[in-house]
């Protein structure tokens, strides 16, 4: 049995040597896991990151995508991982959306990881097809209510922030339309512009393109400010539904027990690359809006936040998986 004097010198040794691995990390390459196949915004907004990250740190940083399960594959990967800061991830609000729907999980979305820095939050589109005779917000809402249960709303899927956006519609709304869940944002979306389905929430991304030709019409934001990139367009909260917001959001999470200097370091370079020109200018041009807050506790606090409103929306409109 080891002496007292011999236990603590074993401890202060832990310690130091959990101190010279944070200050010297990274030492080898830092890999991303990314829950969504190559091509996709997160992926584009991993790939676009690790470049400029991969120079600050003076280390390779390289992107794996696990797709698969809305990014719950990639999400479980994570959370097992060695939280010594080689292994991190993209997570986004389907992190905590999808649970919301009652999905069994072999991880906690909050618990088994350690936010690091949210890098920006992106607005939905309420997108009309031209078939559909409105011309604002409130126009739908009347046609809605002449109609209950005759229009619908298509998604990349259910439990996905695109289908919260609907549903809270619906609730803050008081109109009955019909959710129809599709393979991905692409085929949801076309069925708006072939008039198959009424309306969608689509990303200012993946719709800017058919707003400009007119191939679909936009009734409002559902971000809590507009976007530079649609600048005449307001906000569902602008236009007479004050409380409500949904966006997507993307950030970087590490397995929670991660050093605190790693993950302090990992958010400052995060930082400092988001405020670049060069950067600046990319989120503009995709109307991802950065957040306020910007320290770990802040995308922390952020994240918890998100899952009660994902929690509260799915017991109020009785989402689950089935529907």
């Amino acid at each position: 049995m080891r002496k007292p004097a011999q236990l603590l010198t074993c401890l202060l040794a832990t310690f130091a040597a959990c101190g010279a691995s944070a200050e010297t990390w990274p030492q080898r390459p830092v890999r991303v896991l990314v829950g969504f196949a190559p091509g996709g915004t997160t992926d584009i907004i991993a790939r676009k990151l690790a470049v400029p990250l991969a120079q600050a740190l003076g280390k390779p940083v390289v992107v794996e995508n696990r797709a698969g399960a809305s990014g719950m594959i990639a999400s479980g990967e994570l959370a097992r991982a060695e939280p010594d800061g080689y292994t991190i991830g993209m997570i986004i609000s389907s992190n905590v959306s999808v649970p919301a729907i009652g999905r069994k999980l072999n991880f906690d979305p909050i618990a088994s990881f350690q936010a690091v820095a949210l890098v920006g939050q992106v607005p939905m589109v309420f997108a009309v097809s031209p078939a559909v005779p409105v011309a604002n917000l409130a126009e739908f809402v009347q046609l809605a209510k002449k109609r209950p249960g005759q229009l619908f709303f298509s998604s990349p899927g259910i439990g996905l922030a695109h289908h919260f956006a609907g549903e809270l519609f619906k609730l803050q709304a008081g109109v009955d339309i019909v959710h129809v869940p599709y393979s991905g944002a692409a085929p949801a979306l076309a069925d708006v512009v072939a008039g198959q389905v009424a309306t969608s929430f689509v990303a200012v991304p993946t719709v800017a393109g058919s707003l400009e030709s007119g191939a679909v019409k936009a009734l409002g934001l559902t971000g809590s400010r507009r976007t530079p990139r649609l600048p005449q367009l307001p906000t569902i909260a602008e236009s007479g539904y004050p409380d409500y917001e949904i966006t997507e959001w993307y950030g970087l999470a590490a397995p929670a027990g991660t050093p605190s200097a790693v993950v302090g370091r990992l958010n400052a370079e995060i930082n400092r690359i988001l405020d670049t020109p060069e950067w600046k200018q990319w989120l503009r041009e995709n109307a991802v809006l950065t957040p306020d807050g910007r320290t770990p506790a802040d995308f922390q606090k952020f994240i918890e936040n998100e899952a009660a409103k994902f929690r509260r929306i799915a017991h109020d409109a009785h989402i689950s998986e089935a529907n």
